[in-house]
């Protein structure tokens, strides 16, 4: 009977592995607003934070230099970007306040604006017409395939 020897998987030992760097990501979700209390549709609605949702910016804002500044890291040295509905470029101004030093122009992009929850935009479950009523757990049940009329599904997106 012989023995074949297979390859290793792994590289001779005295190769050199490098390992790949990946970039760091921050995400911070825009802060509360009335439509997100009151468990509204909210999309590309321009709704603008309430007191709670600004405060959630500034303690936002607060944790993310804490983790900077234990990093080693200075906010300068990442691009910033958001969405242009007034609710994350509030978001991002309390957020960017926690920082004492100049930082880079925020990149306002529109393919970071929310989903659209086209003609539900706004209403409560509970308030959907007949026609677009979606079985209690239904979007659940089909998350990412749900569209509303005239919106989006987050496969869209």
């Amino acid at each position: 009977m012989s023995t074949r020897k297979l390859p290793s998987p792994l590289p001779p030992p005295e190769t050199k592995m490098t390992i790949p760097t990946w970039p760091e990501i921050y995400f911070i979700r825009h802060g509360e607003t009335p439509w997100n209390a009151e468990r509204r549709y909210q999309g590309r609605k321009d709704i603008p934070l309430n007191e709670r949702g600004q405060a959630q910016a500034i303690e936002n804002g607060k944790i993310l230099a804490a983790e900077l500044k234990a990093r080693g890291r200075s906010p300068s040295d990442f691009e910033w970007h958001a969405s242009p509905l007034s609710r994350t470029r509030e978001t991002m101004e309390r957020v960017r306040r926690a920082f004492d030093e100049p930082l880079p122009a925020v990149k306002y992009d529109v393919r970071l604006m929310e989903i659209s929850f086209g003609a539900i935009e706004g209403l409560l479950h509970s308030e959907l017409p007949a026609n677009m009523a979606v079985a209690p757990g239904g979007r659940d049940a089909s998350y990412w395939e749900f569209r509303p009329q005239d919106g989006e599904n987050y496969v869209d997106v």
